[in-house]
């Protein structure tokens, strides 16, 4: 395991709308206290599957961040919500799916093969973000950018309770 134990994975792509949600929280955790932790490691990531498999095996504790799209739209759905899954939802059956383009291994497929092959952290949670606009060029939509401080909010009590900080 890595000296640093803890890793915040922001994922998404730039300039990419909504996509680019899971970029934008990590990049607001890398300013924040939770950075001066020497055992918090706060990164960006673009969704190779590969790469993610790779850190899954690596870090002790894993929180993962991005924009989540359905499969198909119920009438009900709307951006800016919360999906907060723990170890054990993560591989549930979701009606979402990441919106990171997949190059290689999806981020979905990832996770499957790391839970199957015992790569699987100590900790792992995902805040993914529902979104309204996927397309390039599309800035984050107001109901993304509007939830952005409470995920920041939830993710640092998360890893306080995980450090044991009050």
């Amino acid at each position: 395991m890595s000296e640093r134990l803890t890793l915040i994975l922001g994922l998404g792509q730039p300039g990419q709308g909504d996509a680019a949600c899971g970029l934008q929280v990590a990049e607001t955790l890398k300013a924040s206290a939770l950075a001066t932790d020497p055992s918090v490691v706060i990164m960006t990531h673009i969704g190779d599957g590969e790469a993610l498999l790779h850190l899954l095996r690596t870090f002790e504790r894993v929180i993962l961040i991005g924009g989540m799209m359905p499969f198909r739209k119920e009438p009900d759905y709307h951006g800016g919500k919360i999906v907060e899954l723990c170890d054990w939802q993560i591989n549930l059956p979701l009606a979402m799916d990441w919106a990171s383009p997949a190059r290689g291994l999806s981020i979905t497929n990832a996770l499957a093969l790391a839970y199957s092959t015992g790569a699987w952290p100590d900790r792992l949670m995902v805040y993914g973000i529902t979104g309204e606009q996927w397309w390039p060029g599309a800035p984050l939509s107001d109901e993304v950018q509007a939830i952005l401080p409470e995920i920041s909010q939830r993710i640092t009590a998360t890893v306080s309770a995980w450090l044991g900080h009050p």
